[in-house]
């Protein structure tokens, strides 16, 4: 993440502190958030449905996102200087900007649908052991 994110960041004025802060905990939700390899060796270890570990990561990845989102609002009200103001972009820009998630959320929602409705098991919803060689 912080070769894509710190970049950014930094371009954009942000304070390293709170740059490398904010990576840090964003990084951590990768642990939470489907499709975690953390849930999928702790189901087969313990013996648990993988798919009910996916689903039972959701609410609190999302609830800590949120968390994580208000300490740094108000980390940047109660000091400013770990931030600069940005012009505010357009609701058409805003939503221009989310095109490029379309695919990811597609393959989110079929993966999780599929397990939760019993379609298939995660291992065949992952993808193959051996990616085909291009060559």
């Amino acid at each position: 993440m912080d070769k894509a994110a710190l970049p950014e960041m930094r371009k954009y004025g942000y304070d390293d502190r709170l740059s490398f802060g904010a990576i840090a905990a964003g990084g951590n939700l990768g642990i939470l958030i489907p499709p975690s390899t953390a849930f999928v060796v702790f189901g087969f270890i313990t013996q648990t449905s993988i798919a009910a570990l996916f689903i039972a990561g959701i609410v609190p990845g999302i609830i800590l996102t949120l968390m994580f989102m208000a300490q740094i609002a108000i980390q940047c009200k109660i000091n400013p200087d770990l931030s600069s103001v940005q012009p505010k972009a357009s609701w058409a820009e805003r939503l221009k900007s989310l095109k490029g998630i379309i695919g990811i959320l597609i393959v989110f929602i079929f993966v999780m649908g599929g397990l939760l409705s019993g379609l298939f098991t995660p291992t065949e919803a992952g993808p193959p052991a051996r990616w085909p060689s291009s060559s």
